[in-house]
């Protein structure tokens, strides 16, 4: 089974190396809002609050005491992160684009909250943040597996005995 999740975030991982050729205007307008706006920082959060209730990081907190998980997830994170922060962006951009239109991306990429359409950004966070969450499950689950996965196994290694 071990083997079957690895190939799984093997797989995933190589996917979000893709370009973003087959973008929409709207959805240019939404990565670039995303990015400038820096509206992904979600990631690591929610990663951290996935990590936080499972069995795996109980039993790493077991081995290495809270502060010596927290630094070996942290690391973790850092080191799988840019394999996987590339594809969230994009489908927070995808999010985006189906509910603004490229006018508003463009004037919340550039001015944030100052621009004129930051209340109909607003308005639209339940129904882009439902989209996010179908289109981005299975991505942060990929990732909080492959880094507890290592974690785990880095954690029974350097376990006093």
């Amino acid at each position: 089974m071990r083997k079957f999740l690895i190939a799984i975030a093997l797989m995933v991982a190589s996917c979000l190396s893709m370009p973003f050729a087959w973008a929409t205007p709207e959805q240019d307008a939404a990565y670039t809002f995303v990015v400038r706006q820096n509206v992904g920082k979600t990631f690591m959060p929610m990663a951290w609050m996935t990590v936080s209730v499972t069995y795996t990081y109980a039993a790493i907190v077991e081995n290495l005491g809270e502060e010596g998980a927290k630094k070996l997830i942290s690391s973790e994170f850092e080191a799988a992160l840019p394999s996987y922060q590339p594809q969230w962006n994009r489908n927070l951009a995808n999010a985006y684009a189906k509910h603004m239109s490229v006018e508003e991306l463009k004037s919340l990429a550039a001015e944030g909250q100052a621009s004129k359409y930051a209340r109909k950004l607003i308005e639209k966070q339940k129904v882009v943040g439902d989209d996010m969450r179908a289109a981005s499950e299975p991505l942060l689950v990929s990732f909080v597996v492959g880094v507890l996965d290592k974690a785990s196994r880095k954690s029974v290694a350097g376990k006093p005995r």
